[in-house]
């Protein structure tokens, strides 16, 4: 019976050695594990701001929406940087009341920066949460800017316009940045619950 007491003895020593309480001595679980878990929980978000930061780099290479005069007359294409002739050249005349190019530029590099801040879950959140909205209010501005530079162009005629892929990748990208912050708060939630029950 002592023997067995004994044997009992240096298996919980051993495994106490091990597997500390939080705040004595060695952390519960190995750091090995941790950052192993860390990077699992971590992947779903990196590639939704990974893919919403692609998606608005696309669309400074396509338009938001494109006009044409008819018939067979000239065309314009709603695009960031402004109103362009067909022979690319922009409008003068028309200028945007919301800058695109710039908006567009820092939602993505916001959602570009969260990405390498996953050691910080709340500032990564906070951050995703910016871009999100900003991107909100970009949607906003480019259906605003849309029928704005429609009425105008319609002034000389009879008008044919047509939504491009641009202002479907602003949408998407802004889903994605949001399902991210949502996966972020899980994880922060999940983290959490994990560190009271040790």
């Amino acid at each position: 019976m002592a023997r067995l007491e004994r044997c009992n003895d240096k298996t919980f020593r051993s495994n106490f050695k091990h597997r500390r309480l939080p705040g004595i001595g060695r952390p519960f679980a190995s750091s090995r594990s941790e950052t192993a878990e860390r990077r699992m929980i971590q992947r779903r978000q990196t590639l939704y701001l990974l893919l919403a930061v692609v998606l608005l780099g696309l669309s400074f290479i396509v338009p938001y929406a494109t006009y044409e005069r008819l018939p067979d007359g000239p065309g314009w294409a709603f695009e960031p940087l402004g109103l362009m002739r067909d022979d690319g050249t922009p409008m003068a005349d028309v200028g945007y009341r919301v800058p695109f190019h710039l908006l567009t530029g820092l939602a993505g590099a916001l959602l570009l920066v969260s990405v390498f801040l996953f050691g910080n879950r709340p500032r990564q959140a906070r951050l995703v949460r910016m871009g999100w909205l900003m991107l909100a209010g970009l949607c906003v501005g480019v259906l605003v800017t849309f029928f704005s530079v429609q009425a105008y162009l319609e002034q000389g005629g009879k008008l044919a316009s047509q939504v491009g892929p641009g202002a479907l990748l602003l949408p998407v990208a802004l889903v994605l940045a949001f399902l991210a912050e949502r996966a972020i708060r899980k994880d922060e939630d999940l983290v959490r619950s994990v560190d009271r029950i040790r």
